[in-house]
Order: C-alpha cells, then structure tokens, then sequence
C-alpha cells in the first residue's frame, strides 16, 4: 500500500491552485498537520486540487478557503472550508455525480466532473468524500481517508 505525507500532498495542492486563487481575490489557509494516509501522494494531491478548486469557484472575491486535517488512530480527514453561498439540500449528494454543476453560479463553468472524480478516487482507497456542513455561510466537504 501506498503511503503519503498528508501535508506534503496538501501543500503541492495549494501551490497549483494559488494562481487561481489569486486572480478569484480568494486567501487558501492550511494549518500545519503531520499525518500520513494510505494513498499515494499525486493521487491525493490531485484529489485536494479539486476540492480546492471547487472552493475557490464559489468563494467571494475577499473570501478564505480553509484547510484543517483532523486525524484518529484510523483515518485522517481533510476538511476544506468555503464562505460561498452553500449547497441547496436537494442538490447535496448530486453535486457527486458526474457532470452534475450547480444551479447558482460559480466563477467559471467546470465540466461538472470533480468532485465525482473525488469520490471514485476516495472510495477506491478506503475512503469517502462528503459535505460535512453547508449554509449560506459556506460549505465544508470532508475527504476521509484509512491513515497509515
């Protein structure tokens, strides 16, 4: 199995999203962490730039992305924070599906594939993707994964 350095990943994530961040007018935060998951590295740096990516798509412009890593003796979760203007309940677990976009819109049109493509890969390693909060305050979706 294939083991990686959960804030190595993370901060290859934030390096490729930052253009992007910065031409939205949006701030990516990520705490420290040392945690290491059972995945390998580009995949999970690859699954962190979309759920960044969708972030910073419906953030305001002056808005923040937070990411926090919260581990237990199985899993490590990495949460990622948006202030958008959240999910609509009926849209929640659509938004995992292929092709699926939401009705509000985001920066820029995506091809609707991100986030089901995050899921596949998450469930594929053990683990699981969801939406661990929204309102109209923001969302938070968490990328849960086996540690290692």
């Amino acid at each position: 199995d294939a083991a990686c350095d959960v804030a190595r990943a993370l901060a290859r994530a934030i390096d490729t999203l930052a253009p992007l961040a910065d031409d939205a007018g949006v701030t990516l935060r990520a705490g420290a962490t040392v945690a290491r998951a059972r995945i390998p590295e580009i995949t999970l740096a690859r699954l962190c730039v979309a759920l960044l990516d969708n972030a910073v798509q419906h953030s305001p412009r002056g808005g923040e992305v937070d990411v926090t890593v919260v581990t237990d003796p199985q899993h490590v979760e990495i949460r990622v924070a948006d202030r958008g203007p959240g999910i609509d309940p009926a849209h929640r677990e659509r938004v995992f599906e292929r092709f699926a976009r939401s009705g509000e819109a985001g920066r820029r049109r995506g091809f609707g594939l991100g986030l089901a493509l995050v899921r596949e890969a998450a469930t594929r390693y053990g683990g699981t993707v969801t939406i661990a909060d929204t309102s109209p305050r923001g969302t938070v979706f968490a990328l849960r994964l086996p540690s290692a």
